[in-house]
C-alpha cells in the first residue's frame, strides 16, 4: 500500500490509502489539524511529504515553520520562524525528504534550505533576483 497526503481546507491534513493496483479506489484513512499557530495546528499547510521512516513533514506556510508528525498524526516537533536567517522562512511551500532523511524546503523567498530530519539547519542556496542561484 502507498500512502499519499493531500491538503484539505487549508487547515487540516487528510490522508488516503492508495492501492498499488491502478484500478483500486483510494480509501480515506485519517486527518488531523485545525486552524491556528499551536503545535499540530496550521495556517495554510502548503506542502506535505513523508520520510522512509514514516515521519510526515508539513510546510506550514503562513506560520513560517515545518511541523513533523508520526504516521498517525502525533505531533513530534517543529522548526522555523518568519525571517531570512538560517532556519527561518518566508512562506515555506515545497518540501521533500531524500533517501538519507534530509529535508529540503523551498520557500517563496526564492531559496532552498536543507535540514536534518530533526530540523537542524545544514545549508542553503538561492536568493531573489534574476542571476544564477
Amino acid at each position: 500500500m502507498l500512502v499519499r497526503g493531500i491538503v484539505s481546507a487549508f487547515t487540516t491534513l487528510s490522508f488516503l490509502l492508495l492501492s498499488p493496483i491502478a484500478s483500486a479506489h483510494p480509501v480515506f484513512q485519517l486527518k488531523w489539524g485545525a486552524n491556528g499557530a499551536g503545535p499540530g495546528q496550521f495556517s495554510s499547510p502548503y506542502g506535505v511529504t513523508t520520510s522512509g521512516t514514516g515521519a510526515v513533514y508539513v510546510a506550514d506556510q503562513f506560520n513560517a515553520r515545518i511541523q513533523r508528525f508520526d504516521g498517525n498524526g502525533i505531533y513530534l516537533g517543529e522548526w522555523g520562524s518568519f525571517g531570512t536567517g538560517d532556519g527561518q522562512f518566508n512562506g515555506p511551500t515545497g518540501i521533500v525528504v531524500n533517501g538519507a532523511g534530509d529535508v529540503y524546503v523551498g520557500e517563496s523567498g526564492n531559496r532552498i534550505q536543507r535540514f536534518t530530519g530533526n530540523g537542524t539547519f545544514v545549508t542553503k542556496w538561492g536568493s531573489a533576483g534574476s542571476g544564477d542561484g
